[in-house]
Protein backbone atom coordinates (compact mmCIF):
# COMPACT_ATOMS: atom_id res chain seq x y z
CA UNK A 1 0.00 0.00 0.00
CA UNK A 2 1.61 3.47 -1.15
CA UNK A 3 0.69 6.31 1.41
CA UNK A 4 0.28 10.09 -0.53
CA UNK A 5 0.78 12.68 1.85
CA UNK A 6 0.12 16.49 0.67
CA UNK A 7 3.39 18.36 0.27
CA UNK A 8 3.74 22.36 0.37
CA UNK A 9 6.04 22.05 -2.47
CA UNK A 10 4.64 20.64 -5.84
CA UNK A 11 8.37 19.83 -7.56
CA UNK A 12 8.88 17.12 -4.55
CA UNK A 13 5.34 15.93 -5.55
CA UNK A 14 6.31 15.26 -8.73
CA UNK A 15 9.55 13.56 -8.21
CA UNK A 16 7.41 11.43 -6.07
CA UNK A 17 5.11 10.22 -8.93
CA UNK A 18 7.96 10.21 -11.66
CA UNK A 19 9.83 7.47 -9.08
CA UNK A 20 6.92 5.67 -8.10
CA UNK A 21 6.51 5.54 -11.77
CA UNK A 22 10.38 4.97 -12.78
CA UNK A 23 10.06 2.11 -10.32
CA UNK A 24 7.36 0.29 -11.75
CA UNK A 25 8.05 0.27 -15.07
CA UNK A 26 11.74 -1.19 -13.98
CA UNK A 27 9.37 -4.29 -12.25
CA UNK A 28 7.21 -4.63 -15.40
CA UNK A 29 10.67 -5.17 -17.41
CA UNK A 30 12.47 -7.76 -15.41
CA UNK A 31 9.92 -9.84 -14.78
CA UNK A 32 8.91 -9.61 -18.72
CA UNK A 33 12.56 -10.37 -19.60
CA UNK A 34 12.46 -13.47 -17.19
CA UNK A 35 9.37 -15.32 -17.39
CA UNK A 36 10.22 -14.27 -21.31
CA UNK A 37 13.23 -15.66 -21.43
CA UNK A 38 11.76 -18.85 -19.47
CA UNK A 39 9.20 -19.44 -21.61
CA UNK A 40 11.45 -19.32 -24.01
CA UNK A 41 14.18 -21.66 -23.05
CA UNK A 42 11.25 -23.91 -21.70
CA UNK A 43 9.65 -24.44 -25.26
CA UNK A 44 13.25 -24.88 -26.87
CA UNK A 45 13.58 -27.81 -24.22
CA UNK A 46 9.86 -29.44 -24.77
CA UNK A 47 10.87 -29.42 -28.25
CA UNK A 48 14.21 -30.31 -28.72
CA UNK A 49 14.54 -28.67 -31.85
CA UNK A 50 17.10 -26.44 -31.26
CA UNK A 51 19.87 -26.88 -33.96
CA UNK A 52 21.76 -29.96 -34.40
CA UNK A 53 25.23 -30.83 -33.01
CA UNK A 54 28.33 -29.98 -35.03
CA UNK A 55 31.81 -31.10 -34.19
CA UNK A 56 35.22 -29.64 -34.88
CA UNK A 57 37.90 -31.30 -33.04
CA UNK A 58 38.94 -34.29 -30.35
CA UNK A 59 41.17 -33.32 -27.43
CA UNK A 60 43.25 -35.43 -27.31
CA UNK A 61 43.58 -36.61 -31.07
CA UNK A 62 45.98 -39.96 -30.01
CA UNK A 63 45.04 -42.06 -27.24
CA UNK A 64 46.56 -45.53 -26.15
CA UNK A 65 44.69 -48.40 -25.80
CA UNK A 66 44.11 -49.98 -21.78
CA UNK A 67 41.97 -48.19 -19.58
CA UNK A 68 39.90 -44.97 -19.07
CA UNK A 69 40.67 -41.89 -21.58
CA UNK A 70 39.27 -38.33 -21.17
CA UNK A 71 38.11 -37.12 -24.31
CA UNK A 72 37.17 -32.95 -24.87
CA UNK A 73 35.20 -32.53 -27.95
CA UNK A 74 34.83 -29.20 -29.60
CA UNK A 75 31.76 -28.04 -31.65
CA UNK A 76 28.74 -25.74 -31.52
CA UNK A 77 25.36 -26.84 -30.28
CA UNK A 78 26.63 -29.14 -28.01
CA UNK A 79 24.32 -28.14 -24.81
CA UNK A 80 22.18 -30.75 -25.76
CA UNK A 81 24.88 -33.93 -26.19
CA UNK A 82 23.84 -36.77 -23.70
CA UNK A 83 26.25 -39.26 -24.53
CA UNK A 84 29.42 -40.15 -26.60
CA UNK A 85 30.53 -42.35 -28.76
CA UNK A 86 34.39 -43.47 -30.18
CA UNK A 87 34.06 -46.44 -33.32
CA UNK A 88 36.13 -48.22 -34.97
CA UNK A 89 34.60 -50.99 -37.35
CA UNK A 90 32.36 -53.14 -35.29
CA UNK A 91 33.82 -51.79 -31.98
CA UNK A 92 31.87 -48.61 -30.22
CA UNK A 93 32.55 -47.36 -26.57
CA UNK A 94 29.71 -45.64 -25.53
CA UNK A 95 29.69 -42.98 -22.60
CA UNK A 96 26.25 -42.14 -21.39
CA UNK A 97 27.34 -39.52 -19.17
CA UNK A 98 28.65 -36.73 -20.50
CA UNK A 99 29.60 -33.50 -19.39
CA UNK A 100 28.30 -31.01 -22.08
CA UNK A 101 27.73 -27.09 -22.79
CA UNK A 102 27.29 -25.11 -25.61
CA UNK A 103 31.07 -25.74 -26.93
CA UNK A 104 32.50 -29.07 -25.59
CA UNK A 105 31.56 -32.16 -24.20
CA UNK A 106 33.72 -34.02 -21.65
CA UNK A 107 33.44 -37.75 -22.07
CA UNK A 108 35.30 -41.25 -20.33
CA UNK A 109 35.74 -44.20 -22.35
CA UNK A 110 36.72 -47.11 -21.03
CA UNK A 111 39.47 -48.51 -23.74
CA UNK A 112 40.71 -51.93 -23.67
CA UNK A 113 44.24 -52.70 -24.17
CA UNK A 114 42.94 -55.08 -27.44
CA UNK A 115 41.29 -52.44 -29.20
CA UNK A 116 41.87 -51.54 -32.60
CA UNK A 117 44.77 -49.58 -33.10
CA UNK A 118 44.31 -46.83 -35.84
CA UNK A 119 41.54 -44.30 -37.00
CA UNK A 120 38.36 -44.26 -34.99
CA UNK A 121 34.93 -41.98 -34.99
CA UNK A 122 34.02 -39.81 -32.47
CA UNK A 123 30.05 -39.35 -32.26
CA UNK A 124 27.78 -37.04 -30.29
CA UNK A 125 24.45 -38.01 -29.65
CA UNK A 126 21.48 -35.24 -28.89
CA UNK A 127 18.53 -35.95 -26.14
CA UNK A 128 16.57 -35.71 -29.49
CA UNK A 129 18.50 -38.29 -30.96
CA UNK A 130 20.39 -36.32 -33.51
CA UNK A 131 24.10 -37.27 -33.96
CA UNK A 132 27.00 -35.72 -34.93
CA UNK A 133 30.16 -37.67 -36.49
CA UNK A 134 33.82 -36.49 -36.91
CA UNK A 135 35.09 -39.44 -38.87
CA UNK A 136 38.96 -40.70 -38.36
CA UNK A 137 39.40 -38.13 -35.65
CA UNK A 138 40.69 -39.99 -33.25
CA UNK A 139 43.99 -42.18 -33.45
CA UNK A 140 44.14 -44.79 -30.98
CA UNK A 141 47.40 -46.55 -30.46
CA UNK A 142 48.20 -50.23 -28.70
CA UNK A 143 49.65 -49.62 -25.17
CA UNK A 144 53.17 -49.77 -24.63
CA UNK A 145 54.55 -53.07 -23.66
CA UNK A 146 55.33 -53.06 -19.59
CA UNK A 147 58.99 -53.99 -19.25
CA UNK A 148 59.61 -57.58 -17.23
CA UNK A 149 63.04 -56.25 -16.21
CA UNK A 150 63.49 -54.61 -12.68
CA UNK A 151 65.56 -52.41 -11.88
CA UNK A 152 68.60 -54.12 -9.64
CA UNK A 153 69.38 -52.07 -6.39
CA UNK A 154 72.69 -51.31 -6.00
CA UNK A 155 73.27 -51.21 -9.96
CA UNK A 156 74.79 -48.92 -12.27
CA UNK A 157 72.49 -48.11 -15.10
CA UNK A 158 74.99 -46.27 -16.80
CA UNK A 159 78.12 -48.93 -17.25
Amino acid sequence: MVYYRPTPNPASEDFAKQLLVLIGTLVTSVAGFYFGSQAVSDAQDASGLGPPPTLHGVDPGKIEGGGERKLTITGNDLNQVTQAQIASGNVQITDPNVVSNARQVVAHFAVPPDAPKGPWDVVVIDKAGRSARLAGALNVDTPAPKSELQPVPGANPTS
